[in-house]
C-alpha cells in the first residue's frame, strides 16, 4: 500500500546562504554601513539573532532577511516573528526562531482536512510529520497542498500515481531513439 509523508523542513544550507547574503547586504547598504548591526545563525538551536542600534534599523534588517530568504527559497512562514526586540545597553536584539516540523495543532487541522476531503486514505500524525496511507494515492484537483511529499515512499506514490493516470510508460524515463546503421541519413 503506497504512502507519503507530509512534513515541513527548512533546508539548513539555504538558510545559511540567506543569512550570509543578509550579512553582505548589511555591510554594503548605505543606511546600515558602519553600524553595529549583526546577523548570527545558530544551526543547533535553529535561531537567528539580529542586533543593531535602533528599532528602525532592526526593522530594516528583518525586511532584508525576509526578502533574501524568499529569494533563496526558504519559506518565510517558517520564521517565528512573535518575539519582540529586547534592549541590551546601546543595542537592540531580536531572536527569530526557525520552525522545523509540523506543530501538533497544525497537524490536526491537516489530518481533519484530509479526512473531510472524502479521499480513501488514512492519515497518521507521527511526531513532526504526517504519514498518509491508501490503496490509490490521488492529489486533490486545484488543491494547493499544505506541504510537498518527501521520501522514498512519496516517490513510489508519485510513480504509481503517474502509472495510473498515463499508463506504465509515463513513469519511465524517456529513452533516446536507436539509430540503425542501414537507416538513411
Amino acid at each position: 500500500m503506497p504512502s507519503l509523508d507530509i512534513l515541513s523542513k527548512v533546508d539548513l544550507q539555504m538558510l545559511d546562504n540567506a543569512v550570509n547574503v543578509v550579512k553582505r547586504e548589511i555591510e554594503n547598504r548605505y543606511d546600515l554601513r558602519g553600524t553595529n548591526s549583526t546577523v548570527e545563525l545558530d544551526k543547533k538551536a535553529l535561531t537567528i539573532k539580529l542586533s543593531t542600534e535602533d528599532l528602525m534599523k532592526l526593522d530594516a534588517i528583518v525586511d532584508i532577511l525576509l526578502e533574501r530568504s524568499g529569494k533563496q527559497k526558504v519559506d518565510v512562514r517558517s520564521y517565528d516573528l512573535k518575539e519582540e526586540p529586547v534592549p541590551s545597553g546601546k543595542t537592540l536584539y531580536r531572536i527569530i526562531k526557525v520552525k522545523q516540523g509540523i506543530e501538533r495543532e497544525t497537524a490536526k487541522k491537516i489530518v481533519k482536512a484530509i479526512k473531510d476531503s472524502g479521499l480513501k486514505v488514512q492519515p497518521q500524525i507521527m511526531d513532526d510529520l504526517i504519514r498518509v496511507n491508501g490503496k490509490k494515492m490521488e492529489r486533490p484537483a486545484g488543491g494547493d497542498g499544505p506541504l510537498p511529499p518527501t521520501g522514498f515512499r512519496a516517490a513510489v506514490a508519485v510513480r504509481e500515481h503517474e502509472e495510473l493516470r498515463h499508463g506504465p510508460q509515463a513513469a519511465e524515463a524517456p529513452r533516446m531513439p536507436q539509430l540503425r546503421a542501414d537507416a538513411p541519413h
